[in-house]
């Protein structure tokens, strides 16, 4: 059976007094630079990969995400996979939902605001997901946009 909880806008109103004025207004003054990890060379020897594990888990504590760059994987590659996602995003909702769910076991799904059920508010993220390991999904799993 398909998730059909979708969150609707109301559920993503976030009242007005929610707003610190004083944090809104600061953030245009915030020089805001993106985590960088480079993994050049990760392989060569042990303190250099620890040294590169060491920079992940700050990124992780203190940003929650990073950039990571000389990983290995070709530009063409990066460029497909934009082009699917975008090409995924940009189809009409009746489409995108026959790939909505909230089922962790699924390998390839839809969802938005992930956090609807825990969070006070809820923040607006669309996120397909495909799990590629340790058993990739097949191609009759996937969206045809992402193909």
């Amino acid at each position: 059976m398909r998730d059909t909880s979708y969150p609707q806008s109301s559920s993503l109103h976030r009242p007005q007094n929610e707003f610190s004025t004083q944090n809104l207004d600061s953030c245009s003054n915030v020089n805001v630079q993106i985590p960088v990890i480079d993994l050049k060379d990760i392989n060569e020897d042990d303190f250099r990969r620890g040294k590169i594990v060491e920079k992940i888990g700050e990124a992780c504590g203190t940003w929650g995400f990073f950039q990571v760059v000389n990983h290995g994987v070709p530009q063409h590659v990066m460029d497909e996979m934009i082009r699917g996602v975008r090409s995924f995003n940009e189809q009409p909702n009746e489409i995108k939902m026959e790939f909505y769910s909230r089922d962790n076991l699924k390998k390839v799904k839809f969802n938005s605001t992930f956090d609807l059920y825990q969070s006070k508010a809820a923040n607006w993220r669309d996120t397909l997901a495909c799990v590629m390991a340790p058993n990739p999904p097949s191609s009759d799993q996937l969206p045809e946009a992402c193909m």
